[in-house]
């Protein structure tokens, strides 16, 4: 039998009524950028168990934030880099106006989709856009471990199935993970 931590975290979403609009809250990476400042070690990969149409609730990506997420965690001090992810996202949110609104930190422009999704927009000379994943069964996305994404509302006629996993590819990456999260270091 395979141990459920090694298949990923289904995610699963129930279709609801109302007109699909970006999201404003949970926007989140489920890795420590300090892990991945050099190259990444890992990879955060979402999976499609059924299909996904456009907005049928699939995930949604910053695409561009892991490149932010290190130009900017290479700017805090060594010391300092290990402090709360709390913290560290709150600080990763209220960077930019446009992170700000994007993550319901500021008020939102009248057509989240048009601002969020149409264009990139640059922020700290990086460009930055929100994507929709959408897919068939079998599909795979294959991002860098540390990808800002936020589950989306299901607006089409049936559940969204799909599954996340962060796969670490190397040796040093599971060392320096089990470091990373153990409570006495």
């Amino acid at each position: 039998m395979v141990a459920a931590e090694r298949l990923g975290r289904p995610l699963v979403t129930f279709p609801e009524p109302g007109a699909w609009e970006v999201p404003t809250r949970h926007w989140h990476w489920d890795n420590p950028c300090d892990l991945h400042l050099d190259h990444p070690r890992g990879l955060f990969v979402v999976s499609f168990i059924g299909s996904v149409a456009p907005r049928g609730g699939g995930t949604v990506i910053l695409s561009g934030s892991p490149r932010l997420l290190i130009q900017q965690e290479r700017q805090i001090p060594a010391s300092q880099r290990r402090g709360s992810i709390a913290v560290l996202r709150e600080r990763f949110r209220r960077s930019d106006p446009w992170l700000m609104a994007l993550t319901g930190h500021a008020p939102s422009p009248a057509d989240r989709i048009a601002a969020f999704m149409d264009a990139e927009t640059i922020v700290e000379g990086i460009p930055l856009r929100v994507v929709e994943l959408t897919g068939e069964p079998g599909d795979m996305v294959f991002c860098h471990p540390v990808m800002v994404h936020c589950v989306a509302p299901n607006r089409g006629a049936r559940p969204r199935f799909m599954r996340i996993k962060t796969q670490v590819l190397t040796r040093e990456g599971r060392e320096l993970s089990s470091r990373w999260h153990r409570p006495d270091s």
